[in-house]
């Protein structure tokens, strides 16, 4: 189980650096409603429905691992990762559904990323704490 936990939660970290890596195109996203790949470019209206889809996904794995935190190895930080993924997937729905119609203002954005930021960052260091008591609990 604690093999389980200690990739589940890398993983999320995982995700969570490469967002974080990626705030760059989401300012171009977020004030253009423009989501390029490569040379093509598709309005944000029509990957709403796939981003929903995603965001689902990984809303769901968030639960997986934060209700296995929340049983394996803390209540508090189990419930305070469900609390963060929740607040996630909340923000990341209304910008998506925002997008839909118009694109954000420049300082929009911006408080977006910024709220955003401390999000991924606040969920990255539970997932450290998480690994951390995981291979404590293992090795002590």
């Amino acid at each position: 189980m604690n093999l389980m936990i200690l990739l589940f939660t890398s993983l999320l970290a995982g995700l969570q650096l490469y967002g974080i890596r990626q705030l760059g195109l989401a300012k171009d996203f977020l004030t253009s409603g423009i989501f390029r790949v490569g040379e093509e470019e598709m309005h944000a209206s029509s990957v709403v429905a796939y981003t929903r889809v995603y965001l689902i996904f990984l809303f769901l794995v968030h639960l997986v691992v934060w209700l296995l935190g929340f049983v394996h190895i803390h209540p508090i930080l189990g419930a305070f990762g469900c609390a963060l993924a929740f607040c996630d997937f909340v923000l990341n729905h209304e910008v998506i559904t925002h997008l839909a119609n118009e694109p954000f203002s420049s300082k929009a954005a911006d408080r977006l990323m910024a709220f955003g930021l401390m999000l991924a960052i606040l969920q990255v260091a539970c997932c450290f704490l998480m690994m951390g008591l995981v291979i404590i609990r293992e090795v002590g």
